[in-house]
């Protein structure tokens, strides 16, 4: 997604922290795994835990739609 819309480094009010060089890395480089690790990804990760806990959600996993349809 970052290598097509500028606007990702400004997610969770910037906290995301997606360094610009990360756009032309390939995600199987060592710069993308450096992302992967850090405190940034972890921010951007822990959205879907917060919605996946929040009594409104609906909770769906990919492998029962594919499973089951």
């Amino acid at each position: 997604m970052v290598r097509f819309e500028p606007a990702t480094g400004k997610w969770l009010e910037g906290n995301v922290d997606i360094p610009s060089s990360l756009s032309q890395a390939s995600p199987v480089s060592s710069e993308f795994l450096k992302y992967s690790l850090s405190f940034g990804a972890e921010n951007l990760l822990a959205v879907t835990y917060q919605w996946w806990r929040d009594e409104l959600a609906i909770q769906i996993k990919y492998e029962d739609c594919v499973g089951d349809p």
